[in-house]
């Protein structure tokens, strides 16, 4: 993750695995020691969806938010590791163009 926010071009870190409750569980652990603004909002609005398509979801701790990198902040989001549960929550973030309306939040020079 660090060097994927490293790197120049890089708006957008997605990891997926790690987000369950086994003990090798720990990728939300993990990114709240990086991120420096939480997304709490994304990630209720990410689970509520979820939730309408499986339980399971409740399953997820799912992270989202910004790391600061020199001028600019890139996002970090945490999904669950099945292909199905990806797919689905990327699905909902693309969705009503939130994901990208967010990216573009997190590097304007505007308030909003």
């Amino acid at each position: 993750m660090k060097r994927a926010v490293e790197n120049e071009g890089c708006d957008l870190v997605i990891l997926s695995g790690g987000t369950g409750f086994t003990p090798d569980d720990v990728t939300p652990e993990a990114v709240l020691k990086v991120i420096e603004k939480r997304a709490e909002s994304l990630v209720h609005y990410l689970q509520t969806e979820a939730l309408k398509i499986s339980p399971m979801t409740c399953l997820s701790r799912t992270v989202i938010g910004t790391v600061r990198k020199e001028h600019k902040q890139v996002m970090v989001i945490t999904l669950p590791g099945k292909p199905k549960a990806i797919v689905e929550n990327l699905t909902i973030l693309l969705s009503k163009n939130v994901l990208k309306h967010a990216l573009q939040q997190c590097n304007s020079r505007e308030r909003h």
